[in-house]
């Protein structure tokens, strides 16, 4: 491209260039200031503001003043115009990649739940032991991360600028609706449930699907492979409303669920695999929810208290 380029500036230099050779190098200045860059989207005046800036420097540093009028001397001044073209190209990778938005985190510990207010209405509620961020430039930048834990989401439409949540590698993709995300790192999978609206959702840019009101996704995290249900209206959400819910999960996911709502750590040494479903109260209180699963496993399970929150699970 190099080589190709100087051979036009040499032509356009002695006044042997074609109509097509200024055709191509006028080309090459435009899609220079057109180019996407990343993280920076140029307007019409940037680009044209651009252009004027760079055949500037090209007058300056070749003492030119008129770029039909004035005959330039060859030697040297075609390499000078295209280490002035370079070093503009370069100019602009460097300042039109924007650097990345700093984030707000907001965490709850164990057992607590809060909710917050964006600037543009919209509302979100996390779920105990849940790290959300979102950019401090919001909402001109509307793209939030679940690092990990449960949100529900009711997002305000804005037409102009969509609405983001990226869970681990999997981005969900709204304009005005309300959703739960529900991705704790010891769970098997990442689950999606909209109660209003529709959603899209992309890994790595490869698109998943679509979901729709009292629609489901189960993303699998060692495999993505994904399982979409219908639900009825309680589950939705059911932690909002002081409820756990255990729809017919492993023991091993179950117990982990307990942590995130009570101070105690479960040693599990029981090895059969087993089920559980049920919904609990979280106004129980821990000595409450152990009785609850003994009696909804048929007294098949036994918790045995280690100290004061640790229990083994046999």
């Amino acid at each position: 491209m190099r080589e190709r380029l100087q051979h036009l500036i040499n032509n356009y230099l002695t006044g042997k260039a074609t109509p097509e050779d200024e055709e191509k190098l006028s080309g090459w200045l435009d899609e220079l200031s057109t180019s996407p860059m990343p993280g920076h989207a140029l307007s019409d005046k940037e680009k044209e503001q651009l252009r004027k800036r760079l055949l500037q420097n090209i007058r300056r540093n070749t003492g030119q003043s008129s770029p039909r009028k004035i005959l330039w001397m060859r030697t040297g001044i075609a390499a000078a115009i295209l280490s002035v073209l370079f070093a503009g190209y370069l100019l602009l990778r460097f300042y039109t990649t924007s650097t990345p938005p700093a984030y707000v985190a907001v965490h709850t510990a164990v057992g607590e739940k809060k909710i917050i207010t964006l600037p543009d209405s919209t509302r979100i509620w996390l779920a105990p032991n849940t790290t959300l961020e979102y950019p401090a430039t919001y909402p001109e930048q509307r793209d939030i991360q679940l690092v990990s834990g449960e949100a529900f989401f009711d997002v305000t439409p804005d037409a102009n600028h969509h609405f983001t949540v990226l869970s681990d590698s999997i981005l969900v993709k709204v304009l005005g609706t309300s959703f739960n995300i529900k991705a704790y790192p010891q769970q098997r999978n990442t689950q999606i449930t909209v109660s209003s609206g529709r959603i899209s959702i992309s890994r790595n840019e490869v698109q998943m699907g679509q979901l729709t009101a009292g629609e489901q996704i189960n993303i699998n995290k060692a495999d993505y492979h994904t399982e979409r249900i219908t639900v009825t209206i309680p589950s939705k959400g059911a932690w909002m409303h002081e409820r756990i819910l255990f729809d017919n999960i492993p023991l091993q996911e179950a117990l982990p669920m307990l942590e995130n709502y009570y101070n105690v750590h479960f040693i599990l040494q029981q090895q059969e695999p087993l089920l559980i479903s049920g919904v609990l109260n979280t106004s129980l209180t821990i000595e409450q929810v152990i009785a609850a699963l003994e009696e909804l496993t048929s007294h098949t399970i036994t918790f045995k208290k280690q100290s004061n929150n640790s229990y083994t699970v046999q």
